[in-house]
């Protein structure tokens, strides 16, 4: 009996139309937004930049009251699914927004992100090399050094 009470949860278990969240920053992550309806959505962080997949489907637009705010709202009742990335000052968002005729979200707070992004290629490139301030060896090195020290300061 319980593991039919389990199995009847799971499959009719909706998505809560208000919910502040934890998202995983290696995946992305789901917007159920229904045709007529807006989403908003509240980052940590300022955003600095948003891109979408599918701009003739998909309109966001930035708050003007807070900068940390999403407004997402398809243009038309035929839209497909696309994405969204979302880029603040200090972290990368990525979503997938799906229209629904049946599961809407009316407000999405991201309340942080966890993980990292998954990368198969090095951060640092083999050719690349570092120097220590002490240690100038050339030209080239010095304005290095000038503008560590600039810097610094």
């Amino acid at each position: 009996m319980l593991f039919f009470n389990l199995l009847v949860s799971v499959c009719f278990a909706s998505t809560a139309r208000i919910e502040s969240k934890y998202v995983n920053i290696g995946e992305s992550s789901k917007i159920y937004l229904r045709p007529g309806l807006i989403t908003v959505l509240e980052l940590p962080h300022p955003i600095l930049e948003v891109r979408i997949g599918n701009p003739n489907d998909l309109k966001v637009v930035i708050s003007g009251v807070s900068p940390r705010e999403l407004t997402l709202y398809f243009k038309n009742s035929h839209a497909n699914i696309t994405n969204l990335i979302v880029k603040s000052d200090r972290k990368n968002y990525v979503f997938d927004v799906i229209p629904s005729s049946r599961t809407h979200q009316d407000y999405i707070k991201i309340s942080g992100g966890i993980g990292s992004l998954n990368s198969s290629t090095p951060l640092i490139r083999e050719d690349s090399r570092s120097i220590s301030p002490e240690k100038v060896t050339n030209e080239k090195d010095y304005l290095i050094k000038e503008q560590l020290m600039r810097i610094e300061l």
